[in-house]
């Protein structure tokens, strides 16, 4: 009998040291999918999703519709080619598979049937507070300019696979390391999966941004938005950023608890302690304390003397001139112009100067 395990997420739920741990492993009668990635999300919406134009990468890319149906033929044939082998047991692991639609999840089921026996569903579930905090560093990464709460949508997430594959073949678990073997999501999966865990070399993924991280790459992703998303600038927003998460190291951001409580779907968390007996207790109870996005955003715009010369530092260090007394989103701003100006990225190694005409194209961005 052939099974194929479908790791579905959720998001921050340690997925990618799952995928990047078990990347290439084959042994025995158990095999990993090699779709040209360890993260199987992206070939999966491209070819099941109805609308796979619309997948972030896809978007941010700029490709085309023929761009992309040639990449979801091209993907077709891996899975078929890697299914067609000679093993007992296959994994498709993607944290983004859980946001494809019940249309996607439903024809997603069909195809895997034609080649399988059992499809067994594994998929973790985080509490809302840690998703959202998690969730919220991951889109500061992506671009995002503002304030908001993701939430953790368990039941537009799952439902779909409950009633796709039968809840006898989904298993959902508590995303909380404490209890696991080793503290390892790794290792949990393994022995979920049934793959001997000390066969697997684990890798793991864990780039959380500090406060300080958090506040820059903010201030350059809403001027980046300010003078359009083009290819070209999410490169180069996308090196800057992980340039300042290495240069400025610290404790995670946590946004205010109190504002993620406020955004509470209690309907969706009660659904999911019914339907996968998930319950996070007492502690996500809702507060009476207010507070408001607008108010967070304000105080992540404040940057002491200090921050301001450690920025300073940075940026000189790369070629950058900048003055002190200059305010962070002036020395944002001549981060920018010193990229239009030369066409490098920070990774570059030119002195740069920052003269009269990048001063006049402050008065444009700011």
């Amino acid at each position: 009998m052939k099974t194929l395990i479908l790791h579905v997420g959720m998001h921050k739920t340690g997925s990618t040291s799952i995928q990047r741990s078990l990347e290439g492993f084959d042994r025995g009668l158990i095999r990993y999918l090699d779709l040209g990635s360890s993260n199987h999300s992206g070939p999966v919406h491209t070819i099941f999703s109805e609308q796979s134009n619309d997948y972030p990468a896809h978007r941010r890319s700029g490709k085309s519709r023929h761009a992309i149906a040639q990449m979801a033929s091209h993907h077709r044939a891996q899975m078929i080619r890697e299914l067609s082998l000679p093993r007992q047991r296959f994994i498709i692991s993607g944290e983004g598979i859980s946001a494809l639609s019940p249309a996607g999840v439903r024809a997603l089921a069909q195809f895997l049937k034609q080649y399988v026996d059992r499809i067994q569903v594994i998929g973790y579930v985080r509490d809302p507070v840690g998703y959202a905090n998690s969730a919220f560093q991951q889109r500061v990464k992506d671009g995002q300019a503002e304030i908001s709460v993701p939430r953790p949508n368990y039941r537009n997430r799952f439902r779909k696979f409950f009633d796709v594959f039968g809840r006898e073949n989904v298993e959902l678990i508590q995303f909380n390391p404490s209890a696991f073997e080793n503290r390892s999501v790794v290792r949990d999966f393994c022995n979920r999966a049934g793959i001997p865990a000390d066969n697997v070399r684990e890798k793991r993924a864990n780039e959380s941004l500090s406060d300080l991280a958090i506040r820059l790459i903010l201030q350059i992703n809403q001027q980046a938005a300010a003078r359009g998303q083009s290819f070209g600038l999410l490169a180069e927003r996308d090196q800057w950023g992980r340039d300042i998460a290495e240069a400025f190291p610290g404790d995670a951001y946590r946004l205010p608890e109190h504002l993620i409580l406020q955004e509470l779907d209690q309907a969706d968390i009660s659904w999911l302690a019914e339907a996968a007996h998930v319950d996070f207790g007492l502690a996500m109870e809702k507060t009476h304390a207010s507070i408001t996005a607008e108010q967070v955003g304000r105080r992540l715009d404040e940057f002491s003397e200090s921050e301001r010369a450690s920025l300073k530092a940075f940026l000189e260090h790369r070629g950058i001139q900048v003055e002190a007394t200059q305010p962070v989103p002036e020395m944002i701003a001549c981060l920018l112009a010193s990229a239009s100006s030369v066409g490098r990225s920070l990774s570059g190694a030119t002195t740069l100067s920052v003269a009269e005409r990048f001063r006049r194209r402050l008065r444009r961005w700011l």
